[in-house]
């Protein structure tokens, strides 16, 4: 028998030798089988195609169209280290570190980074359950025992075009259920761009072209949407979804987790809240990934989420604004004076409940919540103190048996899709045209806004127009930014609207156009005294820069926009131009807009511009097919 541990001159060359050998034979071993174990599951993958499988693209946010992923950070993507990404190499790569993460570090190893990947790994190759070492990943485990997907929920937050960040609105997750401890908890999980800039031109061209700093946020629920419906004032929707077993809750809740230190670029109209949110909804429904477009806006989100049945009814959860401005519909003039004038007297008054058709009791239940959320309104706007609101509140009546249904009181799904592209014949400046428009984003005055908007808005980015001919192609309107919020006035409320566009737009000297750049503001009042009808008055200033001139300008607008029958709708417009080119003259524009719906999506928009000076007038004339897409 040979003493391995034996070091004497006689025994120290074999013993030596059969220590070598003995260590070099495991070694290999466990090397060959790792290598062969790896080979093994590789071949699996490459005959189940499984690198193409819609999950994998969801789980790598995959850019069908570029064949890349919308997320470039080498730490979340393995293929990219090797300089071009690749869903089948990911894959590869991905399985190979799984398989040696043996004593690596927690925030390395790649068990504790990509636990849905594993997860998911797992459960289309079940042999790698017993060949993936176990790791002890602490701060994940933290995260499962606090963070609970018993229910998922969809959350759409409305439009809020006065915020640059959040005039397209805003979709993120809500997490709920019983942690480890058994508290029942709510998280919401969101992306959000850094906004460092209130310059409107520089955040154009970051959030276009170069990109802004992004960041996930996992908080509590209800300080979250706090300050969206406080601070904002702005409506929640609440879409639950629909059909998830426990399988596909657990990779969202994992994949979540994967993204919490992901290094990427915020784009508005590339790689937004609405692209990552889309992303993880596929993994739970992959037929979503079937709906892809060019680029997807927060409702989108809400729309494909209900066109594969992901979602179906949607709570809405309103502002006590929204909520006073619903109920004002359903109560008299009369009524909304005496109310107004009861709390500006400081007391609450007893005979504005019983002497208010009394024997009517859901006007009088319309009336007791209309007089409560005008309390918490001022209430919130620091108009009256605690005391006062609790001393007005004190005559308000508990009417039973009523409820203020919101379930189908407007849906993001119901909007027009976002972008439109028009075409169609133009008589401008007395000369025949072909005309084109393009609108990338968002919204216009002549889309149906009743379906989402408690309003009447308008929100284009990098609309182009271009008129083109034989001889000529010239430019209509470049609108970098257009925005109009014609926000009806209300007697508890007010409220006031305004609009403010920036690019290059005709301006007319003697009624001839000239391009220009432009930037205007306005600000004025709208009045809504049917739901169908609006009346507008907005007071416009404006600097532009033509013919080599720069020059400040100012406009008056007055406007009325009608819904009509058939789902039709028309604008029409009054403007006093005055001062363009520092001319000192002054024009006047009548412009007529009316759409006709053919069907969903597609309308044909007849628009007429009448023009006047003291001299001579003409008319331009555009008669375009719209289609949204």
């Amino acid at each position: 028998m040979i003493n391995i541990l034996s070091f004497t001159r006689k025994g120290f060359i074999p013993s030596f030798l059969f220590l070598f050998l003995f260590l070099n034979v495991n070694f290999g071993f466990a090397y060959d089988t790792k290598k062969e174990n790896l080979n093994k599951i590789l071949e699996k993958i490459e005959n189940l195609k499984l690198y193409e499988n819609p999950v994998w693209k969801a789980l790598l946010h995959y850019d069908p169209k570029n064949k890349n992923s919308f997320i470039t950070d080498k730490n979340f993507l393995l293929s990219l280290r090797e300089g071009k990404f690749s869903l089948k190499r990911e894959m590869e790569l991905t399985v190979e570190a799984l398989l040696n993460n043996k004593d690596l570090e927690e925030n390395s190893n790649p068990v504790c980074k990509f636990p849905a990947r594993l997860y998911w790994l797992k459960l289309n190759i079940p042999e790698l359950n017993d060949l993936i070492p176990e790791v002890k990943c602490k701060d994940l485990n933290t995260y499962l025992e606090k963070v609970s997907v018993d229910k998922i929920t969809l959350v759409f937050a409305a439009e809020d075009i006065k915020n640059p960040s959040s005039m397209m609105g805003h979709v993120f997750l809500k997490l709920t259920g019983y942690n480890k401890e058994g508290i029942y908890v709510e998280h919401a999980v969101s992306y959000f761009a850094v906004i460092d800039t209130v310059n409107p031109i520089k955040l154009l061209v970051k959030s276009t072209i170069t990109g802004m700093d992004s960041f996930f946020s996992l908080k509590p629920y209800r300080k979250f949407i706090s300050r969206y419906l406080l601070d904002e004032e702005r409506v929640i929707w609440e879409f639950p979804l629909k059909d998830l077993n426990d399988e596909k809750k657990e990779i969202i809740r994992l994949h979540i987790w994967e993204l919490k230190d992901v290094k990427t670029k915020y784009y508005f109209t590339e790689y937004n809240c609405a692209t990552v949110i889309y992303y993880i909804l596929s993994i739970a429904d992959p037929k979503m990934l079937e709906e892809k477009q060019s680029w997807i806006s927060p409702r989108d989100v809400i729309r494909i989420a209900k066109k594969v049945s992901l979602i179906d009814e949607a709570e809405l959860i309103p502002t006590d604004e929204w909520l006073i401005r619903i109920l004002e519909d359903k109560i008299s003039f009369k009524d909304l004076k005496k109310i107004k004038k009861s709390i500006s007297l400081g007391h609450c008054d007893n005979s504005l409940f019983e002497n208010t058709n009394y024997t009517n009791f859901e006007y009088k239940f319309y009336i007791a919540n209309l007089y409560e959320n005008y309390i918490t309104f001022l209430k919130r706007k620091e108009r009256i103190s605690n005391t006062q609101a609790e001393e007005l509140s004190s005559c308000i009546p508990s009417i039973k048996g009523y409820t203020i249904d919101l379930t189908n009181y407007k849906n993001p799904y119901n909007a027009p899709l976002n972008s439109k592209v028009s075409l169609g014949y133009s008589r401008f400046n007395d000369k025949d045209y072909l005309h084109l428009v393009f609108t990338p984003t968002y919204n216009t005055i002549l889309d149906n806004n009743r379906q989402v908007f408690l309003f009447e808005t308008d929100l284009r980015l990098f609309e182009f127009s271009l008129l083109l001919n034989k001889s000529n192609i010239k430019i209509d309107h470049i609108y970098l930014y257009h925005i109009y919020s014609l926000k009806p006035y209300s007697l508890l409320t007010g409220g006031l609207s305004y609009n403010f566009k920036i690019g290059l737009e005709n301006h007319y000297q003697k009624l001839d156009p000239k391009l220009s750049l432009f930037t205007s503001t306005g600000l004025g009042i709208t009045l809504n005294p049917h739901k169908d009808f609006y009346i507008f008055f907005l007071q416009n200033v404006g600097i532009g820069y033509g013919k080599n001139t720069l020059y400040p300008y100012t406009y008056p607008e007055l406007g009325l926009i009608v819904y009509e029958i058939f789902n039709m709708k028309s604008v029409l417009s009054y403007k006093y131009m005055f001062n363009q080119f520092n001319s000192k003259q002054s024009y006047n524009i009548l412009s007529l807009n009316h759409v006709i719906n053919l069907k969903s999506n597609l309308q044909l928009i007849l628009t007429l511009d009448y023009l006047k000076d003291n001299h001579k007038n003409k008319t331009n004339f555009f008669l375009n097919l719209t289609k949204n897409f």
